[in-house]
């Protein structure tokens, strides 16, 4: 429902199996669990609020599904199905599907995500500080696989490696702006599109690796 939210200050362990996975889901996703609210309904991106890791939070999934999450309003979530605001997050073996906005909002802590799928939202990740860590993880039917808005930057903001998408269109990695005040590195990874001015300042460092497309 619209209320529901997760604040987690503490340790979330989403124990998962293959055969057994945990769904976080809207009340009318009659694909979990069937018709519980008894609506016959057809669910929608930000139907709850979603999950959000506070500075002194751990939460560790896996085998787990988060959909529909994001809303109703950008007070909590930040219309994310998982929000990080600097705590731990590790999300293994997992799916987040359907988000308002993004999969996962990244503003401060560290994200782990690995053998995970990302899917049927406008954003992967987005991400407003490091650190980001993507590894061997599917990207399906997003527009941006990453969304790096303007600000300044010291130091690398996220590392990628060994994934994949699923869809007409490949996803790209979307910067707004950039203010390298330290070393930063853009991966070979999906393509870059940049929106606004990326300014590598005086004593700063910004090292583009082979096979990146900008």
């Amino acid at each position: 429902y619209a209320q529901a939210l997760f604040m987690i200050n503490g340790t979330l362990n989403v124990a998962g199996t293959i055969e057994s996975p945990v769904i976080f889901t809207a009340a009318n996703d009659d694909t979990a669990g069937g018709d519980t609210d008894g609506d016959g309904g057809v669910p929608s991106p930000g139907h709850w609020k979603g999950i959000r890791v506070e500075p002194t939070g751990t939460a560790r999934f896996n085998h787990a599904a988060v959909r529909y999450g994001g809303g109703p309003d950008y007070a909590y979530t930040e219309f994310a199905n998982l929000v990080n605001w600097g705590g731990t997050l590790e999300f293994t073996n997992s799916e987040t599907s359907f988000a308002a906005e993004s999969g996962i909002k990244h503003n401060a802590g560290t994200t782990t995500v690995t053998g995970s799928k990302l899917a049927h939202s406008p954003v992967g990740i987005f991400i407003i500080a490091p650190f980001v860590s993507v590894t061997n993880s599917v990207f399906d039917t997003v527009r941006a696989a990453l969304s790096i808005p303007g600000g300044d930057y010291s130091s690398d903001i996220f590392t990628a490696s060994g994934n994949t998408y699923v869809g007409s269109q490949p996803p790209i990695i979307s910067i707004s702006g950039m203010n390298v005040v330290g070393g930063v590195t853009l991966e070979n990874s999906f393509p870059y599109v940049i929106s606004g001015t990326i300014t590598v300042n005086q004593g700063a460092t910004l090292t583009i690796n082979p096979g990146a497309i900008i």
